[in-house]
C-alpha cells in the first residue's frame, strides 16, 4: 500500500520574481521556481529528498504529515488558478487550451494531475 503524506506548503513570492516553497511541518523542505508552476513541480523532488533525509537519520516524519489510508475519504486541497483567455478557456501552458472551469495542478500517487 502506498504511503500518503499531507504536507502544508507556503509559497513565498520573491522580490526578483519567482517563488520559494517551504513547509512549516518539514523545515528541511525548501525549493523554488521561476514560476508558480515550476515551484510546485519542484516540490516532488524536495519532498522525496526530505523523506530520504528523515530515513537516513532514523527519524520519523511528524505525525501531522502522515495521512492514514483506508476506507475513509481523504481530505485533499489543491491550488487552483484560472488564467483565462479572451474566449473564457485557458491554456495549460503548452499552447493547447482546456475548456474545464479551473486549472488544477496536484501531485497524486500516480503522477501529477493537470487540467
Amino acid at each position: 500500500m502506498e504511503t500518503l503524506l499531507k504536507v502544508p506548503l507556503l509559497l513565498h513570492p520573491q522580490p526578483e520574481g519567482g517563488y520559494t516553497v517551504t513547509s512549516p511541518l518539514l523545515p528541511e523542505l525548501i525549493t523554488e521556481g521561476d514560476t508558480l508552476e515550476e515551484a510546485l513541480a519542484n516540490v516532488d523532488d524536495a519532498l522525496a529528498a526530505t523523506v530520504e533525509l528523515y530515513e537516513d537519520l532514523g527519524r520519523e516524519l511528524p505525525a501531522a504529515v502522515r495521512q492514514p489510508t483506508g476506507e475513509s475519504p481523504i481530505w485533499f486541497e489543491a491550488l487552483v488558478a484560472t488564467p483565462s483567455t479572451a474566449d473564457g478557456t485557458h491554456s495549460p501552458g503548452d499552447g493547447r487550451t482546456c475548456a474545464c472551469a479551473n486549472r488544477v495542478s496536484a501531485s497524486l500517487p500516480n503522477g501529477p494531475l493537470i487540467c
